[in-house]
């Protein structure tokens, strides 16, 4: 993996800092995870929910502008919401959220994204980035999983 020149940066709610700072199970992979992106590993992303194997897509349908990290070296794995405030840096807003690989359910994404964008709003003046069809508008030093 290389690294870039300029690190991301990654905000996080209170709740996840909750959720960080707690004993509970399934905590340890997360920082290791989330530091990967702040320090700007190459990282796998996807335009589309469809693509199993990355560390963030975009949720659909895109108009939101709401995007998923997964945690997959868990069981179960741990998923967590957020918007791009501009390129390579992240809000994360929600989560986490826990999908079984053993017992698969379907995971409400307009729900998701409906209560993400309202925390958006009740944070920020302005909206976030939200007319990209390039992933490198939202994130440099990226495999592109389009």
């Amino acid at each position: 993996m290389s690294i870039k020149d300029e690190e991301r940066r990654l905000y996080i709610s209170r709740g996840i800092q909750t959720f960080l700072d707690s004993d509970r199970p399934l905590v340890e992979e997360t920082p290791a995870d989330f530091n990967d992106f702040v320090m700007g590993e190459l990282i796998r992303v996807a335009m589309h929910l469809d693509h199993v194997d990355c560390f963030m897509a975009r949720l659909e349908p895109p108009g939101e502008e709401v995007w998923e990290i997964r945690i997959y070296d868990t069981e179960p794995q741990l998923r967590f919401f957020g918007r791009f405030a501009e390129q390579d840096t992240f809000d994360a807003l929600m989560g986490p959220l826990s999908k079984s690989r053993k017992f698969p359910r379907r995971v409400d994404h307009q729900r998701i994204q409906l209560a993400c964008a309202a925390d958006w709003r009740r944070l920020f003046k302005h909206p976030p980035l939200c007319d990209g069809e390039e992933i490198d508008a939202y994130l440099s030093s990226n495999i592109d999983l389009a």
